[in-house]
């Protein structure tokens, strides 16, 4: 768990890596893993714990843009424009870092799924004090001792 932690961190902090580049590869980690398994949960009858199932609460944060949860206004242009401007092979590198540490250091899906889900409460915590759909693009701040 800490190899891939440690991976991640430094490479996000290398690039500067924007928040919406981070967001879409730990979704899309965290949905495959949690598919898996709730899949091996109802093979055997069991429940996954709460900490694995859901994401993990977020604190509210306030705004003066008059938004509310966070939510970004909606300019279907200017999204669509930013999600041009994506770096996808800096996203396949992050993917890389993932799965390969996943695989390399055979961690248990559990595992990494609460690796996974630390990380989506902090993307989340900076997606909802975002005002605008530029700021999807800030670098991920991360916390000093995560």
């Amino acid at each position: 768990m800490i190899f891939m932690q440690e991976k991640m961190v430094q490479f996000t902090k290398e690039q500067s890596q924007p928040v919406l580049e981070v967001s879409l590869v730990i979704s899309k980690f965290i949905k495959q893993i949690l598919s898996q398994l709730k899949a091996e949960a109802a093979e055997t009858a069991g429940e996954l714990p709460p900490e694995l199932a859901h994401a993990w609460e977020v604190e509210k944060v306030e705004s003066d843009s008059g938004l509310h949860d966070g939510q970004i206004e909606s300019d279907a242009p200017e999204l669509n424009r930013l999600l041009k401007a994506i770096d996808a092979d800096r996203m396949d590198i992050l993917d890389t870092i993932i799965r390969v540490s996943i695989n390399e250091q055979q961690m248990a899906l559990a595992d990494a799924l609460l690796v996974l889900r630390g990380w989506e409460k902090v993307v989340r915590e900076q997606l909802s004090s975002s005002s605008s759909a530029g700021h999807l693009f800030s670098p991920l701040e991360l916390p000093e001792d995560f």
